[in-house]
């Protein structure tokens, strides 16, 4: 009797430590890394973003331009140029579309435009109020970004759009951040 009580507390205490860990709660995560930035007022107050550079294709070793906008409260705007070749991705607040590399505009319907529509939303929320914009937040995984540890969320709208999100945490901050939008 008392072999097999000492056999079901191993077996017992072994599936627990066999469960994984209680994940990280993505709000937190997300509340952690608002701080960082100096709190969701300061970044509340962004209601257009405007990001342009230029960059080299280490393939060809051609420079090309890059531009990113945003504007409250769900606008999107990506180009990259490369010589003849200009890519876009965009929402415009009622559709999506976009320029492929052959100049062809098209728009984007069903989940490739529910992504579009989910990347203007976080870009332009940061993740703010995430259940009035009727956002939902799950911690996904630990993650290695540029070799060093992170916390990956998945951010998930109505429409079915994902997003995808790296926070490297040093306690107590979460300030760098790296995102994209989940294909299927």
């Amino acid at each position: 009797m008392r072999s097999r009580l000492c056999s079901a507390f191993i077996t017992l205490t072994l599936a627990v430590l066999a469960l994984p860990a209680r994940a990280q709660d993505a709000q937190k995560i997300v509340d952690q890394y608002f701080k960082a930035e100096g709190g969701s007022k300061a970044l509340s107050r962004v209601h257009t973003l405007t990001l342009e550079g230029t960059f080299t294709n280490p393939a060809d070793g051609k420079s090309g331009t890059y531009t990113f906008n945003t504007k409250v409260p769900n606008r999107y705007y990506t180009e990259l140029v490369s010589g003849d070749v200009t890519v876009i991705e965009a929402y415009n607040g009622k559709s999506a579309w976009h320029q492929i590399a052959n100049g062809e505009l098209a728009t984007l319907t069903g989940a490739e435009g529910s992504q579009l529509e989910a990347a203007g939303l976080y870009y332009n929320t940061r993740l703010m109020d995430a259940k009035k914009n009727k956002v939902g937040l799950g911690f996904a995984e630990n993650v290695k970004v540029h070799g060093r540890d992170a916390l990956e969320i998945e951010a998930t709208t109505a429409s079915g759009g994902e997003v995808a999100n790296q926070f490297r945490c040093a306690d107590p901050s979460c300030r760098e951040r790296t995102c994209g939008n989940r294909r299927h």
